[in-house]
């Protein structure tokens, strides 16, 4: 359970802080929030891209498992079930980026989706540890086995440093419990400046196991000699993976969060 232990003092968002904003059925535990509310529509029809019903899994901060139903209309996050049961806690979205979006949820918590290309999947991440993946359409969840995860996946990793939020593109393949993931573009700010470069071509070795349902976890050491651990979760479909990865003792601001689409 050591997605428990990196998550002490946080107070800010996973992908909003730089910006100024803020399965299965569950093994325990109360409801946990991951969606939220405030100001109303601006009138248009599917603003964002991000309008429908959308159906993932949900791991909390104990790494316990929801099945999980958001109901998106224009800018505003109007519906949050897990397993089954509304949460009750609306909330506003607010774009970002082209592919990165923060949300404010009616109770104060905030967090972000990075959605893939198509804008038909997204990963979810919050300050209270929450990480998710959601397809739209409510498609039915299954369950997965590693050879789900065989292929080539590609697509933008997110972090932060000293408060900034910044994004690279990195790709790799998954074959036998191991992946091989390759950076393959400049580190960028929000704006899309090229911050550095020399992280291009960095390697990273990922040993993986499935956890339950569409969840796997994971261990890796990359090129720079830094190692942890981590978590991969895929779609209803089982053509986005969403990943979150952490060193060894950080803090859960401090991890980084991938949306990979399959090649």
């Amino acid at each position: 359970m050591r997605k428990l232990l990196v998550i002490a003092g946080i107070s800010l968002s996973i992908l909003v802080s730089a910006c100024g904003g803020g399965g299965g059925s569950s093994t325990t535990g109360d409801d946990v929030p991951i969606g939220g509310g405030g100001s109303g529509s601006d009138g248009a029809t599917n603003v964002l891209g991000l309008d429908g019903t959308w159906t993932g899994v949900l791991e909390d901060e104990f790494l316990f498992l929801y099945s999980a139903e958001v109901t998106v209309e224009e800018n505003r996050l109007t519906r949050v079930l897990l397993d089954g049961v509304n949460t009750e806690n609306p909330g506003t979205i607010d774009p970002v980026a082209s592919d990165i979006f923060e949300f404010l949820l009616e109770d104060g918590i905030y967090g972000g989706f990075i959605t893939s290309p198509s804008k038909n999947h997204l990963v979810f991440i919050d300050d209270e540890a929450n990480f998710g993946v959601l397809q739209n359409g409510s498609p039915t969840l299954g369950a997965a086995s590693e050879i789900d995860l065989v292929g080539t996946w590609s697509g933008p990793v997110a972090l932060f440093f000293d408060d900034e939020l910044y994004t690279y593109e990195s790709q790799g393949t998954c074959d036998s419990g191991t992946c091989v993931l390759t950076i393959v573009g400049a580190l960028r700010d929000v704006e899309g400046n090229i911050v550095d470069s020399s992280i291009i071509g960095s390697t990273s070795t990922i040993s993986f196991e499935h956890f339950a349902s569409l969840v796997f976890y994971f261990d890796f050491a990359n090129s720079d000699g830094d190692q942890g651990y981590g978590g991969f979760m895929l779609s209803a479909d089982k053509t986005f993976l969403g990943a979150y990865a952490c060193e060894t003792d950080a803090l859960w601001e401090d991890c980084q969060f991938a949306a990979f689409t399959r090649q």
